[in-house]
């Protein structure tokens, strides 16, 4: 997350300028009050703020940037410099310090007010995670994330699917509490917050797309978004007990495929663990070993717009042990195929002695999101 372009040439650009006196100390860089009187005998200045940031992105480190721009702070205090400063300590990890920042940015009225509830959730729910408490009052930094990102979406946040899909956000998604406040906050209607909120967890998947063997194995150990119990009316199993020792409730979505005034269609898979695997953290096998030896159940389903499930179908994956693997190919005119591949093992063998693609299955999503029987060559052919 660069602020800017990064020319290399800058320091005597504003050597002039770091010239003034210093109107801000360094114990007060923090100090609201301090901070605004600050500004007032800075007189707003911001001149040349723009070659600061770029060499605050030139230096050699996160930790260097930072210190440039709290240089500068101190002599032309502004909401846009702290809130570049909060960006340059995230970036560094330094996650309690740049909520410090950012609220500093927030207060100074910094604009847009979204922009800087977003970046502090994400500095909240950073700094929970790695205990790096910020205790100026009993609220914990995992409370201030949510009331950040209820904030955030009250004023307009761009893209509010970002705390679910984006991986700079990824621990906001993951605090206690997270997902009621992002449903309420999205919508007062509790079903259309949740639909918008399961919806986010998607992202397009571009067409033609195959899931076969290659695509399972280089995806596998991808993080798709967590579909959590909240998400049961889309997703009926989610929550139900499954008496098996190797499959889970567990589902992440995989991305969308369709969405169009009728219907809206989904792919999102389960987790399956095959079995107890020696070379399960094994990072160095195949993406065809990944693929065989582990895997999931991929789910092709179509909704409402409304978010009312319309159809399902097992596509892609496992379906259990020693039972042959489906691949699946779609077209950008919503045709597709679902095969099997059978793989042939050796007693005890990682690799199979062959494969072979059977029983090549022809559908297709009508105009009303029912996936349907389609004739032979409709659209996706049967070749993986």
């Amino acid at each position: 997350m660069r602020l800017s372009a990064l020319p290399l040439f800058l320091p005597a650009v504003f050597a002039c300028q770091l010239r003034r006196d210093p109107v801000l100390s360094t114990s007060a860089l923090y100090n609201i009050d301090s901070v605004r009187v600050a500004v007032a005998a800075s007189r707003g200045d911001s001149t040349h703020w723009d070659s600061y940031r770029l060499a605050a992105d030139s230096a050699s480190s996160w930790t260097a940037g930072a210190g440039t721009l709290k240089n500068i702070l101190r002599r032309a205090p502004s909401s846009q410099g702290y809130f570049d400063l909060g960006l340059v300590l995230l970036n560094g990890g330094q996650y309690a310090e740049a909520a410090r920042a950012l609220d500093i940015a927030r207060q100074l009225g910094y604009a847009p007010q979204a922009e800087v509830w977003c970046r502090l959730a994400e500095a909240y729910a950073e700094a929970e995670v790695r205990d790096d408490s910020i205790r100026t009052d009993v609220q914990s930094n995992a409370d201030r994330a949510i009331d950040c990102v209820r904030n955030a979406i009250k004023l307009g946040c761009v893209r509010p699917e970002r705390f679910v899909r984006e991986k700079e956000y990824r621990q906001v998604a993951y605090t206690d509490g997270f997902y009621p406040a992002y449903i309420a906050a999205l919508s007062t209607d509790k079903r259309k917050g949740l639909w918008r909120a399961f919806k986010a967890g998607f992202t397009d998947l571009p067409l033609p797309l195959s899931i076969d063997t290659s695509w399972i194995g280089n995806h596998i150990d991808s993080d798709g978004v967590g579909l959590f119990f909240y998400f049961q009316p889309f997703i009926p199993s989610i929550g139900k007990p499954l008496f098996s020792r190797v499959k889970t409730d567990v589902f992440f979505s995989v991305g969308k495929v369709a969405e169009n005034p009728a219907y809206t269609a989904f792919i999102y898979r389960d987790f399956f663990l095959l079995e107890d695997d020696p070379l399960e953290m094994d990072t160095a096998r195949t993406a065809t070993q990944k693929a065989v030896r582990d895997g999931a159940t991929y789910y092709l389903v179509t909704y409402t717009p409304s978010g009312i499930p319309i159809d399902k179908m097992v596509v892609a994956g496992h379906l259990g042990l020693y039972k042959p693997m489906k691949m699946f190919r779609m077209t950008p005119s919503m045709d597709f195929t679902v095969s099997d591949l059978v793989s042939r093992f050796p007693p005890g063998g990682e690799l199979p002695l062959s494969s072979a693609v059977e029983n090549v299955q022809h559908y297709r999503i009508d105009d009303a999101g029912h996936i349907v029987k389609a004739p032979l060559g409709a659209g996706a052919t049967g070749g993986m």
